[in-house]
């Protein structure tokens, strides 16, 4: 009985080898098949980027929201801002004032240090080239002083 196991264990390692070489043959062959070189791949994907003269700003009596952001971007034939709150640019750098009320409406609020309110912002930028685009967001923050 003993040698009965032990044969049907071989004869299924066997046939279970053989069957995993036939599977990896298959795939090997689907996957050579599949991976033919895409034409439509725009040679020149655009890459977005920007930076930010101060991405952290103070705000009390008597100053402005002003953000002025500079487009580093490579590849890219047109641009759009989206600057939160329905705010948005096609200029290639971009510049955005918000109002007080921005930062209560779609500013978050993320903490209070030393008696100062931080609120931040998320600022998009989409660089195109024909069909390719790519996106990248940046975090502004507004230092409430009280």
């Amino acid at each position: 009985m003993k040698l009965q196991i032990h044969e049907l264990k071989n004869l299924i390692t066997k046939k279970m080898s053989k069957n995993l070489k036939t599977i990896t043959l298959i795939a090997i062959v689907i996957l050579a098949v599949s991976c033919k070189k895409d034409k439509s791949v725009n040679p020149n994907l655009p890459i977005a980027n920007f930076t930010i003269i101060d991405d952290t700003i103070p705000y009390g009596i008597g100053s402005n929201l002003v953000f002025d952001f500079t487009n580093t971007s490579t590849n890219a034939t047109s641009y759009r801002w989206d600057f939160g709150g329905g705010y948005s640019a096609t200029t290639t750098n971009g510049r955005i004032a918000y109002t007080t009320t921005d930062l209560v409406n779609f500013f978050s609020t993320n903490a209070v240090v030393g008696g100062d309110v931080y609120h931040s912002n998320q600022v998009k930028l989409i660089a195109k080239n024909g069909n390719d685009s790519t996106v990248i967001s940046k975090t502004i923050v507004v230092r409430e002083e009280l």
